[in-house]
């Protein structure tokens, strides 16, 4: 994606009738606490998606930005996040990855986005309340910086302690998708086509940058692989009794394809292949049961794929072979 959305509003659901105040330090902790968190994932999408890109349908180039816009949050709340973040009136630099194209641009926390290439970025835009909007304002903000940057190098139009400058900015070159942090508490993430999400108990589990590298690889996979619109060119349901026979086995077998997927992607970003097993072991604990475990392959299916990945891609680095991934080979040799 251009930028992640940065998906604090789980504060929000805490909130009084007139806010908090601006210091508050139980709320300052948790701001924190998400700011960290929602940089992770950035990062860590930054590089799957940046390293992937010789296997990916769509490109686009990352700034290496999360923007935060006042419309997240309600009117009585503003304070709070423009002491926090800066936000007050327009979208804002909430956070830069270190070492990637923003950064290294100068630009930086707290600076307003006024323009991209002199066009002005809150044109059109629907005008700030004192309510939430739902996600309007910012699905929009997000799509027009991602489309700049897609086009090329950007001239964003900044507004720095009040003082405006301008700053070009040449994004990564990377696979298009939008990463965000879900408020769920579940121990689940989701790709949407366009979408990955991470729900924040899936995040609770995470102890290591390569698990969260595993679970994003994993998600990201159905997005470039485009398994929702194969499924539903093979007429697969998703319904009640979607896990029982032919339907079962292809819901299966499109998980055990982007498990196959996100191991290669999270070694192309520089992780260890191995990390991925070691992660389901620990996450096969939580004992997940249902239709929902129905729908994908069984705990001990997986650990013994990933294993068998990982032994796959050291097999080829040790023979010097790139490491292009070949699902319908893996197939025929762990069976299943």
């Amino acid at each position: 994606m251009g930028f992640r959305k940065a998906l604090l509003a789980g504060l929000a659901l805490a909130a009084t009738a007139a806010g908090p105040a601006p210091g508050d330090p139980k709320y300052v902790r948790d701001a924190q606490q998400l700011l960290k968190a929602d940089l992770t994932v950035a990062k860590v999408a930054y590089l799957l998606q940046t390293n992937a890109l010789g296997h990916c349908p769509r490109r686009t180039a990352l700034p290496g930005m999360l923007v935060i816009d006042p419309s997240q949050y309600p009117g009585d709340w503003r304070r709070f996040v423009a002491a926090q973040w800066g936000a007050d009136k327009h979208p804002t630099v909430e956070a830069v990855i270190p070492g990637g194209p923003a950064d290294e641009a100068g630009v930086k926390a707290r600076d307003a986005i006024v323009s991209l290439d002199g066009q002005d970025l809150g044109a059109q835009l629907p005008a700030l309340t004192d309510k939430q909007d739902g996600g309007t304002r910012i699905t929009m903000i997000r799509d027009r910086i991602d489309a700049a940057f897609a086009a090329g190098p950007v001239t964003l139009g900044l507004l720095r302690d009040g003082n405006p400058l301008g700053i070009t900015v040449t994004g990564t070159p990377a696979c298009w998708s939008f990463v965000e942090i879900g408020q769920g508490t579940g121990h689940q993430a989701s790709a949407e086509g366009t979408v990955v999400t991470i729900d924040q108990g899936m995040l609770a589990e995470i102890q290591s940058e390569a698990d969260l590298a595993f679970i994003l690889g994993h998600e990201l996979s159905h997005n470039f692989l485009k398994t929702r619109e194969t499924l539903d060119a093979q007429g697969t349901s998703f319904g009640l009794f979607s896990v029982f026979g032919e339907n079962g086995a292809r819901l299966r077998d499109s998980e055990r394809e982007a498990d196959y997927w996100g191991v290669y992607m999270m070694t192309w970003a520089g992780y260890d292949p191995h990390d991925a097993a070691i992660f389901w072991r620990r996450h096969s604990r939580m004992d997940i049961n249902g239709l929902f475990a129905m729908s994908h392959p069984s705990n001990a299916t997986r650990v013994h794929d990933l294993e068998a990945v990982a032994a796959e891609i050291d097999a080829k680095k040790a023979a010097g072979k790139p490491l292009d991934p070949d699902y319908g080979h893996f197939r025929e040799m762990v069976g299943h």
